[in-house]
């Protein structure tokens, strides 16, 4: 069996983008996405990870495709933003929440001092 493989870089430079955006697609669909296990028919051995296929179902930024559209590889970047994204969102709730419960705690002594 002879394995291709391509090794690929991203440049993250402002200097090499135009038309930089928000991201505008729904990143909570990294919450559908179904972590494997595995038995690898290249070398016989158990691994954890994804299907790039079922990755593609889930969202078209998640998978890489070969010539033909085939998915063929886990695109790890894309899902590693989606990730942020959401972990940002969860970080916001976060903070709010602490907010909320310092103004019950508040309410809470200010009504038990008022016995």
């Amino acid at each position: 069996m002879i394995l291709n493989f391509e090794v690929r870089y991203n440049s993250s430079s402002r200097k090499y983008k135009t038309e930089i955006i928000d991201l505008p697609y729904n990143t909570e669909t990294i919450y559908n996405v179904k972590p494997r296990q595995f038995l690898s028919t290249i070398d016989l051995k158990t691994y954890i990870g994804f299907v790039a296929e079922e990755l593609e179902e889930v969202d078209t930024h998640f998978a890489w495709k070969d010539d033909s559209g085939s998915p063929e590889s886990v695109e790890w970047f894309n899902m590693l933003i989606y990730v942020i994204s959401e972990l940002k969102k969860q970080k916001s709730i976060n903070n709010t929440m602490k907010e909320d419960i310092e103004i019950l705690k508040q309410r809470v002594t200010t009504l038990e001092n008022t016995k």
